[in-house]
């Protein structure tokens, strides 16, 4: 009885929740509005259609009091804001046209015009930044002030500003703000490794970011201004391998068969034939530590270079157990007998290990 009865109040609450007169009856505006607009998707109802107008009509009023207390700010990020409450407010006002009867046509004509306005607005404050800031970046030959400005030129056509000035304006701050690498690699002496190590830097050219420009073992295409030569010396590899070994003795008393004895009383029994088996393991631990010191050392040729001189240090272990088995399989253990094949890394799988390690944080620090 009690199961029924639970579903019942559940479908109670669950109708309750998508009641659009009872949400609007409420003050829940937002669920009153899309529940009426679900609800005339499936069958048109003058009541339910006057629940649409009521609801959308207090979401206008709440958010564009809402929108004219950020647009009273001196803040372009509170424009923005507004903006994209206005955008909200119109598509509601469109997803609902079709119920209203056309009385929130000026609503909307209004909500199209004001976005016009306002984006008109946030794309000329974010020019005015872009081009304050370039003007800025080039009389004191700041590189990071250049992309504040490109940034703020991206903003402006991003809310509609158009023309050849902006665009050519855009270039330029973008282009003045790159940021020049040229990094030289010692590792000459790795012997064996210095190819992967060259390979491995090379790729630092193409993961170079949105305003950097990086140059591997070669000098700039275009004559640029380099802001920071970068030396990477490589130590020498140092790997050490630790080789233990220890054997181990088991022995196990197995069933090897039956045989028949006769008791006194003249019955008999079956009693098991054993025998003590013995087995042996020798184990073998290898562990193998690998270090590697990377000194990068930089030359800062202007203010833009903000790497510093640091030093990378990274350790790899690896490590392994393999068991040799012998003498009689039954007596040694299941964990011995079912071990998973182990090995220890090769010295060039730890090189590639060290060097992505390595790199990615000199990359980081870029």
């Amino acid at each position: 009885m009690m199961k029924p009865l639970f579903c019942i109040l559940s479908l109670c609450l669950l109708a309750a929740c998508y009641n659009p007169a009872k949400q609007l009856e409420k003050g829940n505006y937002e669920n009153a509005y899309y529940a009426a607009l679900q609800s005339l998707k499936k069958k048109k109802d003058r009541n339910v259609e006057k629940v649409l107008s009521e609801s959308l009509q207090a979401i206008l009023d709440q958010d564009n009091a809402t929108k004219n207390a950020l647009l009273e700010t001196d803040d372009i990020k509170d424009v923005e804001k507004a903006i994209s409450i206005n955008q909200a407010l119109q598509e509601k006002v469109t997803d609902a046209q079709g119920y209203t009867r056309g009385n929130f046509d000026e609503d909307l004509s209004y909500l199209i015009i004001e976005e016009d306005e306002l984006n008109e607005f946030v794309a000329h404050t974010y020019f005015d930044f872009g081009s304050e800031s370039l003007s800025e970046a080039l009389g004191n030959v700041d590189k990071y002030l250049a992309q504040d400005a490109h940034e703020y030129f991206l903003k402006a056509q991003k809310f509609g500003k158009e023309g050849a000035d902006i665009d050519s304006l855009s270039t330029l701050s973008y282009e003045y703000g790159q940021i020049i690498y040229v990094i030289d690699v010692d590792a000459s002496f790795l012997f064996g490794h210095s190819f992967a190590v060259e390979n491995a830097c090379d790729n630092l050219e193409s993961e170079a970011g949105y305003y950097e420009i990086i140059y591997v073992e070669r000098a700039p295409e275009h004559n640029e201004i380099v802001d920071c030569e970068i030396e990477l010396s490589f130590s020498d590899l140092d790997i050490d391998t630790d080789t233990r070994t220890r054997n181990e003795e088991f022995r196990k008393t197995i069933v090897t068969g039956s045989k028949t004895i006769e008791l006194p009383d003249g019955t008999t029994k079956k009693e098991d034939i054993t025998e003590e088996v013995t087995g042996s393991v020798n184990s073998t631990e290898i562990q193998k530590i690998a270090r590697w010191d990377v000194r990068m050392n930089v030359r800062k040729n202007t203010n833009s270079c903000r790497v510093f001189s640091e030093t990378y240090s990274r350790d790899l272990v690896s490590q392994s157990v393999t068991h040799q088995l012998s003498g009689n399989l039954q007596a040694i253990p299941d964990a011995y007998r079912n071990a998973p094949y182990d090995r220890v890394m090769e010295d060039d799988e730890m090189v590639d290990e060290l060097l992505e390690d390595i790199l990615d944080e000199i990359r980081r620090d870029l």
